[in-house]
């Protein structure tokens, strides 16, 4: 699904107070206007006029929106957030929806908040480098997915994501995650603290297009020199990308030897579907 930008322009204002009248004098004639018996005093004149305006430190102003991009390659997912935000959350600007996370990154000045899928299909980067690369241009991420692998969870957050909310919680839930990271802060839902928690749950490595790819296919019950095939390269390179895969795993305490080792593994973290097929 390609994704649209969607702007509303939020009206931003200063309220300003009546100006006062500046120096001035003049006369006042009391009477019936007959002429008789009309009396004519003098105004003094006035001192200097009193400026009530409002000074810049003392100006009400509208805060700015979030605004936020909605990642997701599930249409009606995305049609619902975006409607009930649109409806509920009068201090959220919906920037972007759509699946494609590359498009995302590249408007990331123009973002606040990221709400972001760990599964975006075979095709997108990998989660926890698109997560990497929004933080480094200061967005925050707030991953919003099914899938609750924890390796997979986990690694985002050490890639810089500031909290994660279970598809399955509450519309109001996901609001306050989106106030709360917008602020800074991290947001902590009991699903996450689970997750942290628990033993021995590692995360997931970070792997590069190619050697996600080569993962993908190789796991899926390929050989080798098919994979290559499929990629466009050598034996050797897809040998290559492979061991490199491995050595991540090692990196992050995970041993990956044997080819069930590694679907076992790419299972888990998600980046290839139970049932077996890499993709191409």
């Amino acid at each position: 699904m390609k994704g649209g930008l969607l702007r509303q322009h939020a009206q931003k204002g200063t309220f300003m107070r009546n100006e006062g009248v500046g120096q001035g004098g003049g006369v006042l004639r009391t009477g019936d206007g007959s002429g008789d018996g009309s009396e004519e005093c003098t105004l003094p004149r006035a001192g200097p006029a009193t400026d009530n305006r409002v000074h810049p430190h003392e100006r009400e102003t509208v805060p700015a929106p979030i605004r936020v991009a909605i990642v997701d390659d599930h249409q009606l997912v995305v049609d619902g957030l975006a409607n009930w935000l649109a409806e509920h959350a009068d201090d959220v600007e919906l920037r972007y929806t759509g699946a494609d996370p590359v498009a995302v990154v590249a408007a990331a000045a123009d973002l606040d908040v990221v709400l972001l899928d760990l599964d975006l299909g075979r095709d997108a980067p990998p989660a926890s480098q698109t997560v990497r690369q929004l933080a480094q241009a200061g967005v925050a991420v707030l991953i919003v997915s099914a899938h609750g692998e924890p390796g997979m969870v986990r690694s985002a957050l050490m890639s810089g994501a500031m909290g994660y909310v279970p598809k399955s919680s509450s519309s109001a839930a996901l609001l306050e995650g989106i106030r709360t990271v917008a602020d800074g802060n991290s947001y902590v839902t009991s699903e996450l603290a689970a997750i942290m928690a628990e033993p021995g749950s590692v995360g997931a490595p970070e792997l590069s297009t190619q050697e996600l790819r080569a993962l993908r296919l190789y796991a899926s019950g390929l050989k080798l020199d098919t994979v290559a095939r499929r990629m466009n390269v050598s034996t050797s390179t897809a040998k290559e990308y492979l061991d490199r895969v491995r050595e991540k795993y090692a990196g992050v305490g995970r041993t990956v030897r044997t080819k069930v080792e590694l679907y076992a593994a790419a299972t888990r973290d998600g980046f290839i579907d139970p049932i077996g097929r890499g993709g191409s």
